[in-house]
């Protein structure tokens, strides 16, 4: 009986002492470990969100500069069609002076 109680005892101090050991890890590090890498993660998203911003006016800018470039072709197009009538009167009038 003395034997069991010696060997329950040294079991006991040892699971004793890997308990003491394995729970009195100081975990400050670790949490300041991900604290910054939050911040860090944080402050790209940050830089992301400016990014989107920035890529979403020039976006912006892009579409009415599209525009305008559309409305000034469209007015070339008018006036090319205009000279193109004017110089065919003028031909016709031409024609008409030379046969006259």
């Amino acid at each position: 009986m003395n034997k069991i109680f010696r060997i329950a005892s040294v079991f006991a101090l040892a699971c004793a002492a890997l308990v003491y050991t394995g729970c009195t890890k100081d975990f400050s590090q670790d949490i300041n470990g991900v604290n910054e890498k939050a911040d860090n993660a944080l402050v790209q998203i940050e830089s992301l969100k400016t990014a989107v911003a920035k890529l979403e006016a020039f976006q912006s800018q892009a579409e009415v500069e599209l525009a305008a470039l559309k409305a000034d072709k469209a007015d070339k197009a008018q006036v090319a069609a205009d000279i193109q009538a004017a110089l065919s009167t003028a031909n016709a009038n031409l024609e008409t002076a030379k046969n006259a």
